[in-house]
C-alpha cells in the first residue's frame, strides 16, 4: 500500500480477529469518503437480508465451505453473487487493515475467493430489453395517459436523453444551463460529469417545467403532494403502462432504448459512450474533447430525439407546441370515475381504479 493510502498506524490497536459485524463498521467509517451513502446503505441492506447471522461471527470462524453453502442457499441467483461480492470486499478490507504489532496479517485469506477456485459464480445474462421502434407510437401513447406531468416529462426525458433512472428522478434546476442548453450533472454513478446537449423537445419540455415549477421545490420532477421532493417510486405506475401498451419495460429499458436508437440513427460507438456517460479505454484523446465541449454531441442528441418522435408518430413541431400549451385532457376517457386518487393522479376509492394502477 503505498504512503498516500496507507491507513493510520493507530487506527486499531487491537491485533485480535475482528466480527463480521465490527470490521463491516470499520469498512463503513474508512469508506465513506470514497463510495456514495445510497451505495453503503444498499451494501448493509444486503448484509442484514443475508448474512445477519454472520454478523457475530469472527472472521477466522467464516470458512470457505461456509460461503459456498450460502450462495447456493440464496434462491435470486443476482443477489447470491451480490451478497458475496460485497463480503469479498469486506474481507479484503479487513486483511489489509487488521494487523499484528509487527505488521504481519491476522486474517490471511478471503473466503469467498472459494467461488471463483471452484467456479459457483452464478452465471448471469444481462438484460437486453429495449423499446422497438414500432412499439414507440404504443409507448408514447401510453404516457400521454398519466395525469402527473412530472411522472410523463420524467420518462420522456429518460428515453430522449438515456439518463439513469436516479439521475433523472433527482434533477435539480441547478443541474439545467438554459443559456447553453445542456443538462450538467457533476458526480454520475460512475464518478465521471455528465455535460449533455438538449433537442429542441427537451429544452422545450424543461423551459415549460421551469416556468410551472413551485416555489421552493429544487426538483425538475417535482413532487406534486409533497413539497421539497422530487417523484417518488414509480414502479406501480410502470406495471399500469405495460398493461396499457401491451410492453413490459423498466426505466433502465429506456436507456437501453436510447442506446439502440443512437445506433439506429447511425451514431458512431465513441458518441455513443460519451451521450451515456460510459468510460472507454480507447480513444482518450476523443473522449476527453468531447467531454469539453458538449456541442460535439448536439447533432447525436436531437438525430435521436427526431428519431423517436417520427416513429412514435407525433409532428415535432405539434408536440413542441403541446409543450407549451398542452389541450385540455378529456379524463373521463383516461381512467374510470372515482372520488379520489393517489399523488400519482390514479384513482384509488375502486377496486377497478386499483387493479390499474
Amino acid at each position: 500500500m503505498s504512503a498516500a493510502t496507507a491507513l493510520p498506524a493507530n487506527l486499531d490497536d487491537d491485533p485480535k480477529i475482528p466480527t463480521l459485524n465490527r470490521a463491516w463498521k470499520k469498512f463503513m467509517k474508512y469508506r465513506a469518503k470514497h463510495m456514495k451513502p445510497a451505495t453503503l446503505a444498499s451494501y448493509a441492506t444486503v448484509l442484514n437480508a443475508e448474512l445477519a447471522d454472520w454478523m457475530p461471527k469472527r472472521l477466522n470462524e467464516i470458512k470457505r465451505r461456509h460461503v459456498v453453502d450460502r450462495h447456493a442457499s440464496i434462491t435470486a441467483p443476482a443477489q447470491a453473487n451480490l451478497t458475496m461480492r460485497i463480503l469479498r470486499t469486506v474481507y479484503n478490507f479487513a486483511i489489509d487493515h487488521y494487523r499484528a504489532p509487527d505488521d504481519s496479517a491476522i486474517i490471511t485469506s478471503n473466503p469467498v475467493d472459494a467461488l471463483s477456485s471452484g467456479r459457483y459464480w452464478n452465471k448471469m445474462q444481462p438484460r437486453a430489453n429495449h423499446l422497438k421502434k414500432h412499439t414507440l407510437v404504443a409507448w408514447w401513447n401510453a404516457i400521454d395517459t398519466l395525469r402527473d406531468e412530472s411522472v410523463r416529462d420524467f420518462a420522456r426525458l429518460v428515453i430522449l436523453t438515456g439518463l439513469r433512472k436516479t439521475e433523472a428522478r433527482l434533477l435539480v434546476w441547478a443541474n439545467i444551463d438554459f443559456s447553453d442548453k445542456v443538462l450538467r450533472i457533476g458526480e454520475t454513478k460512475n464518478g465521471e460529469p455528465l455535460a449533455l446537449p438538449l433537442s429542441d423537445f427537451t429544452y422545450t419540455l424543461l423551459v415549460t417545467r421551469f416556468e410551472r415549477r413551485p416555489a421552493g421545490n429544487p426538483f425538475v420532477f417535482w413532487h406534486d403532494s409533497e413539497p421539497g421532493a422530487a417523484i417518488g417510486e414509480w414502479n406501480p405506475v410502470l406495471r399500469k403502462l405495460s398493461k396499457e401498451a401491451g410492453i413490459d419495460f423498466t426505466t433502465h429499458d429506456l436507456r437501453r432504448s436510447f442506446v439502440n436508437f443512437a445506433n439506429a440513427c447511425n451514431i458512431n460507438e465513441t458518441k455513443i459512450k460519451q451521450l451515456v456517460n460510459h468510460k472507454s479505454a480507447r480513444d482518450v484523446t476523443y473522449t476527453v474533447y468531447l467531454q469539453a465541449d458538449p456541442e460535439m454531441l448536439r447533432e447525436p442528441v436531437q438525430a435521436i430525439t427526431d428519431f423517436v418522435l417520427q416513429n412514435a408518430g407525433r409532428d415535432k413541431a405539434l408536440a413542441i407546441e403541446r409543450l407549451r400549451n398542452p389541450p385540455e385532457r378529456d379524463e373521463s376517457l383516461l381512467f374510470p370515475p372515482a372520488r379520489k386518487r393517489n399523488w400519482r393522479g390514479h384513482y384509488i376509492s375502486t377496486k377497478e381504479a386499483k387493479e390499474q394502477i
